[in-house]
This record gives structure tokens, C-alpha cells and sequence, in this order.
């Protein structure tokens, strides 16, 4: 005589971080969430974690077994390398199995959209000099986002140029 568990249920998603539709989430925010099983457990290896199309190797995101549950589960922990782009729309796709001796499968899938970036304000410049007399000229501005600002010189002054940080006049 032979007694088999039965388990009907697939893994299911947990307290999924952040909200699926969610708005103006910060470009580096960690993708975090539960993936747990009511029956047999979660087979870990068969986790797929995909972020806008990208299978994510296992070794990029923490996988922390928890017991909330009767069957082991885990946490699930995901930080970008490089941030997400402002505005950008972030699709989350997570499929796993349980250890069911006919595995169940759980597709899930979830999407959010990151905050707009606030456009920097660069300070005006009024550069005084004498006649033919070279000047260096620093550049400053802010950014509410608090993301580092660089300066580019999109065409030379028309009586003179700009090389280095430093104006240099045409010579009269």
C-alpha cells in the first residue's frame, strides 16, 4: 500500500513589492516579493525571473528560504545593477514549480511604472573679461532627483571658443 500527498495547488506570489500598476517608483527601487507553496514546496530551481524580457541568472537576485507557510518557501530579492529609466514602464514575469510529484506550475506577472525625472536647472553664467584676455568659466546647476549633473557645450561663442573650462577670445 502506497499513500501519495496530493498536492492541487501551484506556488503562488506574496506580498509583491512593487504593487502590480503601481506609479512614480524611484528608477532604483529592489524588486522584492514571497514565492511560497501550500502543499510540497517550492522548487527553487525551476524559478524563472524575467524583468522587461530578461531572464535573470540566479545568481543576480537573493533567494532566502522562509517557512510561512506548511511547504518551504522563499524571499525573493532582485536589485537592478543599473538603474530602470525614468518613466519607463517595468514588466515583471516570475514562473515556478512545486515538488509535487506532477509539478504545478505558477505564471505571474506584474507591472510598474517609474517616477518622471524632474528636468535639472542649470544656473546662469555672465562671464566679464577684458579685451583678449582668456577666462575660465564653471558651469552649476541643481537637479531635484539628485542624479549627478554634467555639462556639454553644444556650439562655441561667436567671438571665440571654449575648450577645457576655459573662453578664449578671437584676438582683435
Amino acid at each position: 500500500f502506497q499513500c501519495e500527498l496530493l498536492d492541487p495547488d501551484p506556488p503562488f506570489v506574496w506580498e509583491f513589492f512593487p504593487e502590480d500598476n503601481a506609479v512614480n517608483i524611484p528608477v532604483d527601487t529592489e524588486i522584492i516579493f514571497y514565492i511560497l507553496d501550500s502543499g510540497q514546496g517550492v522548487d527553487i530551481g525551476s524559478l524563472e525571473l524575467e524583468v522587461n524580457g530578461q531572464i535573470i541568472p540566479a545568481e543576480d537576485y537573493s533567494a532566502v528560504p522562509v517557512s510561512i507557510y506548511e511547504g518551504p518557501g522563499y524571499l525573493i530579492s532582485f536589485a537592478p545593477d543599473v538603474p530602470f529609466v525614468y518613466s519607463e514602464n517595468v514588466t515583471i514575469f516570475v514562473a515556478a514549480n512545486d515538488f509535487a510529484g506532477a509539478p504545478n506550475e505558477m505564471l505571474f506577472q506584474s507591472q510598474f511604472q517609474c517616477v518622471e525625472n524632474t528636468p535639472p536647472n542649470a544656473e546662469a553664467v555672465l562671464v566679464e573679461t577684458y579685451e583678449d584676455n582668456s577666462t575660465v568659466i564653471i558651469f552649476s546647476g541643481n537637479d531635484a532627483d539628485e542624479q549627478p549633473l554634467t555639462f556639454e557645450v553644444l556650439s562655441d561663442p561667436t567671438d571665440g571658443s571654449y575648450t577645457n573650462g576655459i573662453y578664449i577670445p578671437n584676438q582683435d
